[in-house]
């Protein structure tokens, strides 16, 4: 059954040539766009269209598309198919192609010249450096109508709307324009993003705790971590950045892929039996592959199940995903935040580990949303890690000010929600 703000989201897309839904994270955004793109092929207002996602979440896009609007016929671009020749015959057989980034990146020579009625482009966020190549290749790109999706509209700052606002547009941003008040710049972008947040539209999700979760260093790394300290100044210079040094440090803290000299996976370790005792299921998160291989490694001497979704190709990440949600067995979804904080739905799992976190608190967010959405019955936990007495303490703080920052800002999109009402639905039928 589709909920009533999502009728609304539907009927809004449905009367932009040019928008971008910002729902928060969990809320149904390939849900509400699918059947407003059938809506559109019913009436004849279009008669293509293209849908670029991330190569994780293609799969993803191909399930919804049989579940909500089983008449719609799609097909995938691989990379194997770039071929123009290849392009025209998908065209020919399909009203819908499902693509990524990549994928388009390489192939618009072709579509610079192929006018789609309708182009989607989830995760929309990635497109805003207007310096990169992808991004160049979506401005570039002849569209009818274009519907952006994210849950995180800001990134970094508020020029990362600017620069999707010139996707929408076809307008190249002024650069004068940064420099305006946030407040200016918000108003200005309001018409073409709707976002709605939890909060307002979700009564039933259960409740989410998240704690930020100490370990202390293992003697091992106490030294390597001392060592590094102590010649910081030097390695600094050596390779002409302070940065350098925070990088060699954290990697520390992180470990390698020895779990016995891992204080992270220990703490990990121990965490998910209590949860595996619970009959409940966990993903674990890190940005970086030593800690994943460490952990694996920890989970199969402590005979708990588990799947990975790192350092595999997109099948096995897809199998990892099916065997995850429909074995009870498998208790522990291993992932690197990279390829898995967007698009998935694991509401099978109610906790969330995180063995390191980005700078970015945006990034963060999409990885928790994995399990915080539609479909959760059970209350969620979200474990941060960080290590005592390191620079860990400090980045986790400083985080926890970017997360502030970020929610002030993001809110300033956020409509009354007593516009979403029976009228703006127009009485059509979902």
């Amino acid at each position: 059954m589709l909920r009533k703000y999502q009728k609304a989201g539907i009927a809004w897309l449905i009367e932009k040539d040019v928008g971008i839904l910002a729902d928060d994270m969990g809320l149904g955004k390939t849900v509400q766009t699918i059947k407003a793109m059938e809506h559109l092929f019913d009436n004849e207002i279009i008669e293509n269209c293209i849908i670029v996602a991330p190569l994780s979440l293609q799969k993803n896009w191909e399930n919804e598309i049989l579940k909500w609007s089983p008449s719609l016929r799609f097909e995938r671009l691989r990379s194997s198919d770039t071929s123009n020749t290849a392009i025209m015959k998908i065209l020919g057989s399909s009203k819908i192609i499902i693509t990524n980034y990549e994928n388009l990146r390489n192939s618009s020579d072709f579509f610079k010249n192929f006018n789609f009625d309708l182009m989607i482009a989830d995760e929309v966020h990635k497109i805003r450096r207007t310096s990169s190549q992808i991004s160049k290749s979506v401005f570039e790109f002849k569209k009818k109508r274009f519907w952006g999706l994210t849950g995180t509209p800001i990134e970094n700052n508020v020029e990362d709307i600017l620069n999707l606002l010139g996707h929408l547009t076809g307008k190249k941003v002024n650069p004068e324009n940064k420099k305006k008040s946030p407040l200016y710049l918000l108003e200005t972008v309001k018409p073409y993003i709707l976002r709605r947040l939890k909060s307002q539209v979700l009564d039933e999700l259960p409740a989410v705790t998240e704690m930020d979760f100490a370990v202390e260093l293992c003697a091992g790394q106490i030294n390597d971590y001392k060592n590094i300290w102590e010649e910081r100044y030097s390695i600094a210079k050596k390779e002409g950045s302070h940065f350098s040094v925070l990088s060699k440090l954290r990697k520390v803290c992180d470990g390698g892929r020895e779990p016995s000299e891992n204080a992270k996976i220990l703490a990990t370790s121990d965490l998910i039996k209590k949860i595996k005792s619970n009959n409940e299921k966990v993903i674990i998160f890190s940005y970086y592959l030593d800690p994943l291989y460490a952990l694996e490694a920890k989970l199969n001497l402590e005979n708990i199940n588990s799947v990975r979704f790192f350092d595999v190709d997109i099948d096995a990440r897809e199998e990892a995903v099916e065997d995850f949600k429909k074995d009870p067995n498998i208790t522990a979804f291993i992932a690197s935040s990279r390829i898995a904080s967007e698009g998935l739905t694991l509401t099978e799992a109610n906790n969330v580990i995180f063995l390191n976190r980005w700078w970015n608190p945006s990034s963060n967010s999409q990885a928790r949303d994995r399990v915080v959405r539609i479909g959760q019955k059970k209350p969620v936990t979200i474990y941060n890690l960080f290590c005592v007495d390191t620079v860990e303490e400090r980045v986790t703080e400083i985080l926890n000010d970017k997360k502030d920052i970020y929610s002030k800002v993001t809110d300033g999109l956020v409509e009354d929600l007593s516009s979403i009402t029976d009228e703006i639905i127009n009485g059509q039928k979902y």
